[in-house]
């Protein structure tokens, strides 16, 4: 009878131990658990910290300072610099990888010594970046009598201007007339022959002419209309004031964005913006255009017209009698219009990386 008893509190006692035991491993992998709940909510933490930093360097993106960074230069944001619970603080640095790409590193750290980075790629859209010439184009040029092709537009400082006033694939592909007028450097890229418009633009047409205006009639005649002290901006023809007498001239701040599906001669008239011909366009008739002037097929420009900004061409240009001036100035008024373009820079096609 005792040694039956003494089993039976043997039995208890093993039991109790199996449940202390049983016990103390939830107890464990209750507690690991809640250590790795505790780690992945800071991580989570430090993750969503980095890309404030992130958010916070745009929101105070120092455009001016960012465009003298040299390339594999980096650039301080102030801006950018801040705190979250729990001692998580954090910051950001933008590191330029070339004339218009660059990369924001942001860091954020814990009291501990965690840190999580989150890195953003942007491109810059200052209209000397999306710009590199007053003329460019991938087929040859011809400055006939009276013609003039210049960089750097009236009342425009040139300081930080459009490098270039001709840029093409060869610099055996332009002909100079002995009365005509070439002032600036002449750029040849070999990689321009034969190059679609497309292929020409940091971004595609499409997004640049974006809820763009259609330009109904292959001829048109553009004229600024006020109604009183305001722009009436409704009108197919209107096309904003590119010379206006004073500030106070209500379509002196309207720069469309226009596109005309086919060739277009503008004969006479004047307006600003963006166009894009997507075949053949003629200016003459004294025809006057301010900002930048997209054709993927040839250009003529002739009988005292004049386009003060830039032009961008696939197909052949000609200019006799006529002008093309550029100015930075202009392309940065008319290239606010755009909206892909409108800020200081726009995400790269693949914005968000990660960073370890």
């Amino acid at each position: 009878m005792r040694s039956r008893s003494g089993i039976v509190l043997l039995l208890a006692l093993l039991c109790i131990v199996a449940l202390e035991l049983a016990v103390a491993g939830l107890h464990f992998t209750a507690l690991q658990q809640l250590r790795a709940a505790r780690a992945n909510s800071r991580g989570l933490q430090l993750r969503l910290s980095a890309q404030s930093a992130v958010a916070a360097a745009l929101a105070s993106w120092p455009h001016t300072q960012a465009l003298a960074v040299r390339a594999a230069g980096t650039l301080s944001i102030p801006g950018a610099a801040g705190s979250a619970p729990q001692g998580i603080a954090f910051g950001a640095l933008a590191e330029r990888l070339d004339s218009t790409l660059f990369l924001v590193r942001a860091e954020a750290r814990s009291p501990l010594g965690e840190r999580a980075r989150a890195g953003y790629l942007l491109v810059l859209n200052d209209p000397v970046l999306v710009v590199r010439a007053a003329l460019e184009t991938s087929r040859e040029v011809a400055l006939q009598s009276g013609g003039s092709l210049s960089v750097g537009g009236p009342g425009c400082d040139t300081a930080g201007g459009l490098p270039a006033a001709l840029r093409l694939p060869a610099a055996d592909q332009v002909a100079v007339s002995a009365d005509a007028l070439l002032s600036g450097p002449v750029t040849a890229v070999p990689e321009l022959a034969g190059a679609s418009l497309d292929a020409m633009l940091p971004l595609p047409v499409a997004d640049i002419t974006a809820a763009a205006r259609e330009v109904g009639g292959a001829t048109a005649h553009p004229q600024p209309v006020r109604n009183g002290p305001i722009c009436d901006t409704g009108l197919a023809w209107n096309w904003g004031e590119p010379a206006p007498v004073d500030d106070t001239d209500p379509c002196a701040a309207w720069f469309p964005v226009l596109t005309r599906a086919g060739d277009l001669t503008l004969d006479g008239g004047r307006g600003q913006g963006v166009l894009y011909v997507s075949g053949n366009l003629v200016l003459k008739g004294g025809t006057v255009f301010k900002g930048l002037v997209l054709v993927a097929g040839g250009l003529l420009v002739s009988g005292g017209a004049t386009i003060e900004g830039a032009v961008i061409a696939a197909g052949p240009v000609t200019i006799q009698d006529a002008s093309i001036a550029g100015s930075h100035c202009a392309l940065r008024a008319a290239l606010q219009a755009v909206p892909a373009l409108s800020g200081p820079f726009r995400p790269a096609s693949r914005s968000w990386i990660p960073l370890y």
